[in-house]
C-alpha cells in the first residue's frame, strides 16, 4: 500500500481505506469517496481537489511519487463532497492489493491545510455499490386481515436498531420482512394460485387416509433480495443485494 507523504505543493490529507475480501473487480458497479469540506475563511473561488494514489515508489526506486486518479471541482462553502472512484478501485481489486492510500490535495485553498474534517460525524468514507445476478421473483399474495384464516402474508417489520445491529448497519433503518401463517384446507389451497397442485392433492389424500403422516402448511413460496449499506469490519462502507428477504408470497406447502 501507499504510504502518506511528509510534505507536498498543495495543502493535502491522507486517507486509507481497506477493501473487503469478497469482491470481485467484475462486480464493482459504482464507487464513491465521500468527505466533509471544512468551511474555508478565504474560500472565494470553487475549490478544486485532486485525489491521487498515495506514495508509490517510481520506476527506477529513486523517489515517491503519487499517481492522479481524479479531480474534483466544488462551490460548496461546507458540506459532504462525492467522487467517483469506479475504474481506479477496479484495477486495485485486480492487482489484489487490498489496503490503499489516497492522498486528497487541495490546488486551490489558501489555508495551510486541506479542509477536509475528520471529525466524528464527518469521517471520509468509500461505498462500493456491487451487482447482484439474480432476478427479483414476485408473486400473488393473500393478505393475512382480522377475519382471515387461509394461509395469507402478515406483515413483520425487522428494526435494526432494535436488535442492536444499528452501529454497524447504515441504511435501511428496518424493513419489512412479511411471514406466512394460516390454514391449509383444501379449498383454500386450491384458491391460492401460489401453492403447487401436488401439494393441494396431498391434503385431499391426508384428509382421506387418516394413517397418512404429511399435512401440508403455510409456507413462503417466493422471495424477494433487500439491498443494505453497512460497514464492514475493515470500516469500509459497503453495499450489497441480499437474497431472499422479504417474503413476497405464501402457499401451502
Amino acid at each position: 500500500p501507499g504510504e502518506c507523504l511528509t510534505s507536498g505543493r498543495y495543502p493535502f490529507k491522507c486517507l486509507q481505506f481497506e477493501l473487503p475480501p469478497d469482491v470481485e473487480p467484475e462486480d464493482v458497479n459504482v464507487v464513491e469517496l465521500w468527505f466533509y469540506k471544512e468551511r474555508d475563511p478565504l474560500d472565494e473561488y470553487n475549490q478544486t481537489f485532486v485525489i491521487s494514489e498515495a506514495a508509490h515508489w517510481d520506476s527506477q526506486q529513486q523517489f515517491k511519487k503519487t499517481k492522479p486518479i481524479a479531480i474534483k471541482e466544488t462551490n460548496i462553502g461546507e458540506g459532504w463532497v462525492r467522487v467517483e472512484l469506479a475504474w481506479a478501485v477496479r484495477v486495485w481489486l485486480e492487482g489484489r492489493e487490498r489496503l490503499h492510500t489516497l492522498h486528497v490535495a487541495c490546488r486551490t485553498c489558501q489555508l495551510r491545510r486541506a479542509p477536509l474534517s475528520f471529525h466524528e460525524k464527518h469521517r471520509p468514507f468509500l461505498v462500493l455499490y456491487t451487482k447482484y445476478a439474480g432476478k427479483r421473483r414476485r408473486g400473488r399474495a393473500l393478505e393475512c386481515g382480522a377475519t382471515t384464516s387461509e394461509c395469507c402474508r402478515e406483515p413483520l417489520y425487522v428494526s435494526f436498531k432494535e436488535l442492536g445491529w444499528d452501529d454497524w448497519i447504515i441504511k435501511p433503518d428496518g424493513y419489512h420482512a412479511y411471514f406466512c401463517k394460516g390454514s391449509c384446507s383444501a379449498i383454500s389451497a386450491l384458491a391460492n394460485t401460489d401453492s403447487y397442485h401436488h401439494n393441494v392433492l396431498r391434503k385431499l389424500y391426508s384428509t382421506t387416509n387418516r394413517k397418512a403422516e404429511f399435512k401440508p402448511c403455510c409456507a413462503p413460496t417466493t422471495f424477494s433480495s433487500l439491498q443494505l449499506l453497512y460497514m464492514d469490519s475493515t470500516n469500509t462502507v459497503t453495499q450489497k443485494t441480499l437474497p431472499n428477504m422479504v417474503v413476497e408470497s405464501c402457499g401451502c406447502m
